[in-house]
């Protein structure tokens, strides 16, 4: 029977933000005489958006980039003592882009630069705004992930640099995309602070700050159960009971009868040693459909968990009722011959 318990851990579904299929851009620095220049800085600046990514060239003056989306973007070269360079590319859709770049003496650029060009400095507007889609970025990677408290930190300084940045930023497309940025920012941030609250029960003042940023995201879509469940545990943070009913009445009516997503938070709960709440969850997935054939097969553990070893047979002989071929029916012939 202790072979059987430690051998069930079952494990739970999830669904990230967004899936994409990325490019990405490699190459080398050198200067004219082609000498490498390791450290060299290289750049990347989305040109649709303010996002800017930045990497070293290694001793040998090669750089690469992976995981960038098909987008154009200006690539930018620096290096202390060489005056910059820069260039447009556009990444293509999962393949790569090699780019060799050289870098000139101030003296040499100054004899092959035409007359009149002076470079303009970002506003301090532009520079919030470029550190702050940066670390959105790289939060967004951790959170779909589900590396909710590596993507807190990165989270926190893209809405503070969005943010920041909005009060100063003038009207114009800059603008626009900055405010579409700051509401995906805000949003995530708020789902991000529900899961770490999750993970760190003894820190309700993080579910508690997702409020505001969930209750916007929630008046926006309304539809969207993920908001609505983050607005459920932000409700169970401040004891009050009638607006988590409220709200779990909200994300009942979205999703409608569910009996897998029942099946995960009691698959969950039995993975952490919450055998009561995992019957509960059984228990709610079979009254959705009693037909679900997964809800047997659980409901088996934890009746032998109990010591109940006819109940545990009953429901097994009932998953295998409903789903002889199974993706868990070589799994509950074995217990049931190991039972005999």
């Amino acid at each position: 029977m202790k072979n059987i318990l430690k051998a069930a851990l079952i494990p739970a579904m999830c669904v990230s933000l967004y899936g994409q299929v990325f490019g990405r851009i490699q190459g080398t620095v050198t200067t004219t005489d082609g000498t490498p220049v390791a450290g060299a800085e290289v750049e990347l600046a989305r040109l649709d958006i303010t996002w800017v990514k930045k990497i070293k060239a290694d001793a040998k003056g090669a750089f690469m980039q992976v995981g960038l989306e098909p987008k154009n973007f200006k690539v930018t070269v620096t290096a202390p003592g060489m005056a910059p360079t820069e260039d447009q590319i556009k990444i293509p859709m999962n393949d790569v882009v090699i780019k060799h770049f050289i870098l000139r003496t101030p003296k040499e650029a100054r004899a092959e630069a035409p007359k009149g060009t002076e470079a303009v400095a970002p506003t301090p507007a532009e520079l919030k705004a470029s550190s702050g889609s940066a670390a959105l970025v790289t939060a967004l990677e951790a959170y779909n992930q589900q590396k909710f408290a590596e993507a807190l930190p990165g989270l926190e300084k893209a809405v503070a640099d969005l943010n920041e940045s909005a009060t100063t930023m003038p009207e114009g497309d800059a603008r626009k995309v900055l405010t579409t940025q700051i509401a995906t920012a805000e949003r995530v941030y708020g789902l991000t602070l529900v899961e770490v609250g999750k993970e760190e029960p003894a820190r309700p003042e993080l579910t508690l700050k997702a409020e505001p940023y969930l209750a916007a995201a929630y008046k926006n879509n309304p539809k969207d159960v993920r908001y609505v469940n983050g607005l459920i545990e932000v409700a169970k943070a401040k004891h009050d009971a009638e607006g988590a009913k409220k709200y779990q009445a909200e994300a009942d009516a979205i999703i409608g009868p569910r009996p897998e997503l029942a099946f995960n938070e009691a698959s969950t709960a039995w993975n952490a040693g919450k055998a009561d709440k995992a019957m509960e969850g059984v228990k709610k997935a079979m009254a959705m459909d009693p037909k679900f054939p997964d809800s047997y097969y659980l409901l088996g553990l934890l009746e032998l968990n109990k010591g109940d070893v006819k109940a545990a047979k009953a429901a097994w002989h009932k998953y295998l009722e409903l789903a002889p071929t199974g993706r868990k029916a070589g799994e509950v012939k074995g217990y049931l011959k190991e039972l005999q």
